[in-house]
């Protein structure tokens, strides 16, 4: 749900988190919770790690944290992907 952007044409990195979707995070007392954070997380990995996306920013929060959409490089959203796989729920 959150990840850290860089930016190629100011040169810097920003936190961003996706709009409107939440992941299960790794919980060591709760093996399924680990289970869906691993595979959300080898998701990302495959889809996104060292790949040119396009990022819409929507807000910022006060502490510098931004809030938008990811779309991969086929077009697709990335937060679709990640509901699509059961991956994670909708969060408002």
């Amino acid at each position: 749900m959150k990840y850290k952007v860089r930016l190629n044409d100011e040169g810097r990195s920003i936190a961003f988190n996706l709009l409107g979707i939440k992941t299960m995070q790794s919980d060591k007392n709760q093996p399924i919770f680990d289970e869906y954070a691993n595979d959300a997380l080898q998701l990302a990995k495959d889809n996104l790690y060292q790949r040119d996306v396009t990022v819409e920013l929507h807000f910022a929060d006060k502490r510098g944290n931004f809030f938008g959409v990811i779309i991969m490089s086929n077009k697709v959203d990335f937060a679709t992907r990640l509901l699509e796989e059961g991956l994670a729920m909708v969060h408002i």
